[in-house]
């Protein structure tokens, strides 16, 4: 059994920030190094036989570090689904894999050009037949809308609890985890999960310029009354431009259709 996969992705540098540090992977398409906003939705469909993935990058360092970093981040992840690796290796290898090797060019890349502390978040999903495996390494997410219910997917690596517990308000919470930590630092370790797919899902990546901006309830109400990948990705980039646009913005819409045998 094999799906298409409809994905739709936008993003924008918001109204405060001039710089544009995330970036994108759909379907073997990702940003060139110093794109600032898409003029037009990218939109790509895919099976999900024999796989295709989508990801979401939100750079951070000084300059333009962490542009660097999300367009590395991107850009090896392209490179591993273009390898053999992709379709050899158990999808929870692969992407522990891929995780790794985002890690190793970035801190590469950062060491190479005396960047100092940069890195960026990782946010994928990967479609294999009638499955998809959902990875993350910070604070990106992944949502699923199934029957007008929405979850998240990945898990945030912040200290968000840590400051909840001691009663720190008012203060952003720090990512725990990223790609770009050196290996003598810290085991990187990825959150990865997976479900089996159905028709009618609907998938939200994005960067937290959009869940900063606007509410889950918000965000569930525009993927479920959106008609198209396209109108979602737009919508909930509008939305969160009105709302402050604080942050750079980023955002991934995938509709899943099943797709007869022999398609």
């Amino acid at each position: 059994m094999s799906f298409k996969i409809l994905m739709a992705g936008v993003t924008h540098h918001g109204r405060i920030r001039t710089n544009n540090e995330d970036n994108l992977y759909m379907g073997g398409k990702y940003l060139a190094l110093g794109i600032q906003d898409l003029s037009e939705i990218l939109y790509v469909e895919k099976s999900s036989r024999p796989w295709t993935a989508a990801g979401v990058f939100d750079g951070m360092g000084g300059e333009n570090a962490g542009e660097t970093a999300a367009f590395t981040g991107a850009q090896t992840f392209a490179s591993c689904m273009a390898s053999w690796e992709a379709q050899s290796m158990r999808p929870e290898d692969f992407l522990e894999h891929t995780c790794q090797a985002m890690n190793r060019a970035v801190v590469s890349h950062a060491g190479r050009f005396r960047l100092g502390q940069t890195g960026t978040t990782a946010a994928v999903l990967y479609f294999r037949d009638e499955r998809a495996w959902v990875c993350n390494v910070g604070d990106s997410s992944v949502f699923l809308l199934r029957e007008n219910k929405m979850r998240c997917l990945t898990k945030a690596h912040t200290n968000a609890a840590f400051l909840k517990q001691q009663g720190i308000e008012g203060r952003t919470p720090a990512l725990t985890q990223f790609i770009g930590i050196p290996e003598d630092e810290m085991t990187l370790c990825p959150h990865i999960g997976s479900g089996r797919l159905r028709h009618n899902d609907r998938f939200l990546l994005c960067s937290d310029g959009l869940t900063d901006m606007v509410r889950e309830e918000d965000i569930a109400r525009w993927l479920y009354t959106s008609p198209t990948p396209k109108a979602a990705a737009a919508v909930l980039t509008d939305q969160a431009l009105e709302k402050g646009g604080r942050d750079n913005i980023t955002v991934i819409v995938c509709h899943v259709v099943y797709e007869p045998a022999g398609k």
